[in-house]
């Protein structure tokens, strides 16, 4: 496959450094080979057969770029997989965390008060983005990243210290590390390998955990000359290990063990329960020897030790495995809790409303004119004045779609649309108000209710919003056959397969043919035309599917990979699935450019 450039899109770009993971911005989290989705090899020409010739292809001396993709048949296709290091964020203790980030906040602010400049001339619009960036400048201020990087340090010099063939890592300033300091870390590392006869098998080498959909590098794979005791256990000599370095301050519980550390263990065992992957050719391959299933390690330094008392003590703490996978399984539960779309049923009626009088200051009173007597018929105090204009606007809005697309070719020019006059936006005048309303009596009369659209079979999505009920009813019975019909029919009805196993496996499914609902038949409708864009080679960095349904869905954690496609589909309400439906038709070329007046 080609290595991807850095592109110009910041954070959203793709980066390749030799040897790594394929990853979403400069350092952000990996993309693997999809077990389940293909696409089209990528690149120009000359690519394409430098591609054909590596995999032993013959190629002709006249050949176009189609003829090439064929002879290199499809290739994975890429999935944007989680870090295990923070897999464990979702049942962890954020208190403390979230404390001390509060606390950076502050004494970033109080090292550079300029900061708050930001704020001069802001409006509410601005504000947001304003205090986010305030927020982002004081943690470098404060050096909130300190310990982070200091550890990563720590790491590359424990790599050179095992290989010093290499010039050795110099530390930052602020890292507070002199050379005796460094020297320390890199003697102590060798020694704590020596004293426990820790022979290292490999180190830094790439891990692929499919099942939590996770990627990343433990730090050491050593085998054990001898056993070694932790209290009552034992980890038998010539037993191979997963080794992970921590340099987080070790602060003991009542118990004796590490608190705070909660996550560490859902960090090993997903290491040791995933497979071996090679970066350079996007494969998974197999431990050549299985690492204790049972058991890991931590080789922990205590930094803040060295810098304060300049010794540097290394020890060994054993992870418990077991306690790794009940940790995970609580995260999967978590995750699915999340992902349940019934976890409320809002009421099937409006809600109740009282009205409340709005306060008037001494300025907002109006003097009476001189002919206003109390006998003229007028509102009773508190009372407000109806819109007339709000009040079609809002009628309009409950029509069906059927009927606001006839509405649209009856519209007249000029005129803001309903949808601006119910968020403020916009209002009617007295002659627009009666423009609108003859528009409105070529479809409706003026006394009667709006039809009931006939019952005709409709399966091309449309994103037009409408007020429904939350699952919007019995599906009519035409719809379901021809969109099951259609998908069946089709190269992506295994794609939609997929993603309906996925939300079946997380107890959130959105069957039509098992629960004939309009809410399901919209999604599975969305799930089609997504999986169309898939199949056609738009699937591609970042994900387009993904992608959408972030914006349908409008929350970040759906960007999060380890929230599956089949699991997001779930979520959608039946608007939202409608948006999606519209959106990749759009992506896919459609003409979606119709006027809309909802």
């Amino acid at each position: 496959m080609p290595l991807d450039a850095p592109g110009g899109n910041g954070g959203d770009a793709t980066v390749r450094r030799p040897g790594d993971f394929k990853r979403k911005g400069v350092d952000g989290p990996p993309y693997v080979a999809s077990l389940t989705k293909t696409r089209q090899p990528t690149g120009k020409k000359d690519e394409l057969i430098a591609q054909a010739v590596a995999k032993g292809i013959d190629v002709p001396g006249k050949v176009t770029i189609p003829q090439l993709k064929e002879l290199i048949g499809l290739e994975p296709a890429w999935d944007l997989y989680g870090r295990p290091s923070g897999y464990g964020d979702l049942i962890d203790n954020p208190f403390n965390l979230i404390k001390w980030k509060e606390r950076q906040l502050v004494l970033g602010i109080a090292i550079d008060p300029s900061l708050l400049r930001e704020l001069d001339g802001c409006d509410e619009s601005s504000e947001r983005a304003a205090l986010d960036k305030i927020a982002a400048r004081a943690h470098a201020a404060a050096d909130s990243d300190l310990a982070a990087e200091r550890g990563t340090f720590v790491h590359l010099l424990t790599e050179w210290a095992e290989d010093p063939t290499g010039p050795r890592p110099i530390p930052e300033p602020r890292f507070n590390l002199t050379d005796a300091h460094v020297d320390a870390i890199a003697d102590g590392w060798l020694q704590l390998l020596a004293d426990n006869e820790l022979e290292v098998i490999d180190a830094e080498a790439h891990i692929v955990n499919d099942a939590s959909r996770l990627a990343g590098n433990y730090d050491r794979l050593v085998r054990l000359g001898r056993g070694l005791w932790f209290d009552d256990i034992v980890i038998q000599a010539g037993e191979h290990v997963i080794v992970d370095i921590k340099t987080s301050k070790l602060r003991l519980a009542r118990d004796g063990t590490p608190d705070y550390w909660d996550k560490f263990p859902i960090q090993v065992v997903v290491y040791r329960d995933g497979q071996p992957y090679d970066a350079t050719t996007d494969t998974r391959g197999e431990w050549v020897q299985s690492p204790n299933a049972d058991w890991g390690l931590i080789a922990h330094l205590d930094i803040d030790r060295l810098i304060d008392d300049g010794e540097a003590v290394w020890q060994l703490i054993a992870v418990n495995l077991d306690a790794g996978r009940q940790g995970v399984a609580a995260v999967e539960a978590a995750q699915a809790y999340h992902a349940r779309p019934d976890k409320f049923a809002m009421p099937a009626g409006p809600p109740t409303v009282t009205q409340v009088a709005t306060s008037v200051t001494r300025d907002d009173v109006v003097v009476a004119p001189s002919d206003f007597s109390p006998e003229v018929e007028q509102q009773s105090a508190g009372s407000v004045a109806a819109d007339p204009a709000l009040e079609l606007a809002n009628d309009i809005g409950e029509w069906g779609g059927q009927l606001k697309t006839l509405l649209v070719a009856e519209w007249p020019s000029g005129v803001p649309t309903p949808k601006k006059v119910r968020a403020g936006e916009a209002t009617w005048d007295a002659e627009q108000l009666e423009r609108v309303r003859a528009a409105v009596n070529e479809i409706v009369g003026p006394f009667d209710d709006p039809p009931v659209p006939p019952e005709t079979s409709r399966f091309a999505a449309t994103a037009t919003p409408r007020l429904e009920p939350v699952d919007g009813g019995p599906a009519h019975h035409d719809d379901i056959t021809a969109l099951v019909e259609a998908i069946k029919a089709s190269p992506v009805r295994d794609i939609v397969n997929a993603w309906l196993a996925e939300s079946a496996d997380a107890g959130c499914s959105w069957s039509v043919r098992r629960t004939p609902r309009m809410r399901h038949y919209e999604v599975t409708a969305a799930a089609f035309r997504l999986a169309e864009i898939h199949d056609d080679g738009f699937i591609g960095d970042p994900d387009p599917v993904r992608t959408i349904l972030v914006c349908a869905l409008g929350t970040e954690k759906a960007e999060h990979p380890t929230n599956t496609i089949g699991v997001l589909l779930a979520q959608l309400t039946i608007n939202e699935a409608r948006a999606a439906s519209g959106m990749a038709l759009a992506l896919a070329g459609a003409d979606t450019n119709e006027t809309s007046v909802a």
